[in-house]
């Protein structure tokens, strides 16, 4: 994330409602305020980050603008989906968006991409939307093979999947990712459909089985 210095008097209204607003101390430990967002914009463990950010309110109100920034500014393209070819790169000049990020939009096309270098990263993913980028035209998902299955089942947080005009290859891809996520128990499908074969109902598939699936709305 970039490294803006902000004004003490502006950053403060990054502050939570929360915190009060007086008795703010600008320079901590003796030391000016910009060498200290020097040394929280290095942290890449989430926890020194707000154990630094709560020692004083300048900087919890930096810690706060920082991880605002990197939830809302993560590479969109200009449909407003994730950009995949961007991302990796965000995430790894970033690295506390892996824990910022709970929602996610991404193109079909990208979903593989997706799946393979974000698996195990965005740790504290909830929501997950997959939208054909055609707007209202549904987009053919390739074949999922195997090792991608495997990395699906590395997003342990993802409790609602949204799938939006996808044509998957087969009833069993889409079958088999949806029971995937462990945690999900909550569904939704909007235009979906296969290639080949026949398969249940979409409300009387095998997945109806998930454990922790209790919502499923289908379109």
């Amino acid at each position: 994330m970039e490294l803006a210095m902000a004004e003490p008097t502006d950053i403060l209204r990054h502050l939570p409602k929360w915190m009060s607003r007086s008795g703010v101390g600008y320079q901590p430990g003796g030391l000016p305020v910009e060498i200290w967002y020097l040394v929280i914009f290095f942290i890449e463990d989430p926890r020194m980050l707000f154990v630094c950010a709560f020692t004083c309110k300048i900087l919890a109100a930096r810690v706060f603008q920082m991880l605002v920034d990197g939830r809302d500014k993560y590479p969109r393209r200009p449909d407003g989906l994730l950009d995949m070819h961007q991302m990796y790169r965000y995430m790894r000049i970033n690295p506390l968006v892996c824990y910022i990020l709970t929602s996610l939009s991404i193109p079909t096309h990208s979903m593989s991409k997706f799946i393979y270098e974000c698996t195990g990263k965005l740790r504290n993913l909830e929501r997950l939307e997959v939208h054909s980028s055609a707007e209202r035209s549904p987009q053919t998902l390739p074949f999922l093979r195997l090792p991608l299955f495997k990395a699906a089942s590395r997003f342990p947080k993802i409790t609602s999947l949204h799938l939006y005009n996808i044509v998957f290859y087969n009833y069993c891809d889409f079958s088999r990712l949806v029971c995937l996520f462990p945690a999900l128990c909550k569904l939704i499908v909007v235009n979906i459909s296969w290639q080949r074969g026949e398969g249940y109902p979409l409300s009387e598939g095998p997945f109806t089985q998930h454990p922790y699936l209790q919502d499923i709305t289908v379109c």
